[in-house]
């Protein structure tokens, strides 16, 4: 696979994510059921002169999905499968590690988030990176960072295989500001000059469903992933610019994990809790009308 991509060849292979997402109706779905869920259930509907009353019963439904899940709480223990003294201070040291990241990363209540978004969107999605800016109480800081992606923002080589670790590509596309991405650019080597040329865009449409995006001081900044000799490589672009050359992330596998509430055939993204309990929601509150 060639691996030397230009901006304009990202900025591509987002479009062609964009056109997969509105195919299947992606981001009016997941605009839908987030009116639903914090009570916006009236949207649209031209009747002045009805009271127009709101019976949330979605947003217990899934609040008592949530309190199911995480109910049992979250750990990992290290068990040699020869054990011996060394073997086992070893495991003892690795296990506590491992917490110390689930604890300074905020895991587990990342993880509510993650069930949340993956009962009212469809996929609910955490992205894991290193944070040089985490104390780590040694000399040198940093350590392992944590955040929970929106599925309107995360997008696949193969749209059509759900399996998150046998992707050809996987963009991440976000809303940064302008001029923290062209001090990002000078950083990474660009002349003030061409980091100057970074320019604001209005392209919000895949990265959130509000359309209220102030484009004056925002930009759409892309991380294109791919697999190259066994190892994940990395690469940040804007629409016409490289803020971050390639680089060897060290990684054998994608640094991200996904939950689908439930899958979808041939689909990457995976069908929301809530999406065919709406029709029962309007008939409640028109009852109740």
């Amino acid at each position: 696979m060639r691996t030397g991509k230009t901006p304009d060849e990202i900025w591509k292979e987002y479009q062609r994510g964009i056109s997969y997402n509105a195919g299947i109706n992606l981001y009016e779905t997941v605009k839908k059921n987030e009116n639903f869920f914090i009570g916006k259930q009236w949207e649209g509907v031209n009747a002045p002169d009805l009271a127009k009353p709101v019976i949330n019963v979605l947003r217990r439904v899934v609040n008592y999905f949530i309190s199911m899940i995480v109910a049992d709480d979250i750990g990992i223990a290290f068990t040699p499968f020869i054990a011996t003294e060394q073997r086992r201070k070893n495991a003892g040291i690795w296990s506590r590690e491992v917490e110390k990241v689930i604890e300074l990363a905020a895991i587990k209540e990342k993880s509510r988030e993650v069930i949340r978004n993956a009962a009212v969107d469809g996929d609910g999605i955490l992205y894991f990176y290193f944070d040089p800016t985490v104390e780590s109480g040694q000399k040198l800081s940093g350590g392992i960072g944590c955040e929970v992606l929106e599925n309107t923002a995360v997008f696949f080589g193969n749209p059509h295989m759900n399996d998150l670790q046998k992707q050809p590509y996987i963009i991440i596309a976000s809303r940064e500001n302008v001029h923290a991405i062209r001090a990002e650019a000078i950083a990474n080597g660009m002349s003030k000059g061409e980091a100057m040329q970074i320019r604001p865009d209005s392209e919000y449409e895949s990265c959130c469903i509000s359309s209220t995006d102030d484009s004056r001081e925002l930009t759409t900044m892309l991380i294109r992933f791919w697999r190259e000799n066994g190892k994940i490589h990395a690469m940040k672009t804007t629409r016409d610019k490289v803020v971050c050359a390639k680089w060897d992330t060290n990684y054998h596998r994608y640094p991200m994990a996904i939950m689908r509430w439930e899958k979808v055939k041939c689909s990457y993204h995976g069908m929301a809790a809530i999406t065919g309990l709406i029709p029962n929601q309007i008939s409640i509150n028109q009852l109740f009308a």
